[in-house]
């Protein structure tokens, strides 16, 4: 039994997905509820446990900051958030999802995740993101078409 649930965030969870980040490793630039979508993964006592957005243009969807509170990997959350943002994108309408990691490529490839170059992400949803600055060369890029 889950003792956490999904959520789409809301603008007081910010603090609380920033510092979820922050402490994965991850880039908080771009970080906009206005932006972009962000579902949250919390626990009963209102913990944000997991994070992941989703920044669009009207072509394509950059996955990004996706992050699991450390005590809680491995316990499916990172999952539950994965497929509920996909399932709301494929409710939207979104065709081709896109996003750049250093620790989560196998992850990734193993959900149906293709690897691309960097250069076959569309330039507006990178500095749209911030993630153009904040994301080194050596990314791994990622595509999936749903």
């Amino acid at each position: 039994m889950n003792h956490y649930r999904i959520r789409q965030a809301v603008t007081a969870d910010l603090p609380s997905i920033e510092k979820l980040l922050q402490h994965s490793g991850l880039p908080t630039v771009g970080i906009a509820l206005e932006a972009a979508e962000f579902l949250v993964a919390e626990t009963k006592p209102n913990e944000i446990i997991g994070v992941l957005g989703a920044q669009h243009d009207t072509a394509a969807t950059l996955l990004r900051s996706f992050a699991v509170a450390e005590r809680w990997r491995k316990q499916g959350v990172g999952m539950s958030l994965v497929k509920a943002m996909l399932e709301r994108l494929q409710a939207q309408n979104r065709k081709v999802l896109y996003l750049l990691t250093e620790t989560a490529a196998a992850y990734f490839e193993r959900l149906g995740f293709q690897f691309i170059t960097r250069k076959e992400i569309p330039p507006s949803l990178l500095v749209q993101s911030g993630l153009d600055q904040a994301c080194p060369c050596s990314s791994q890029c990622l595509q999936k078409e749903l």
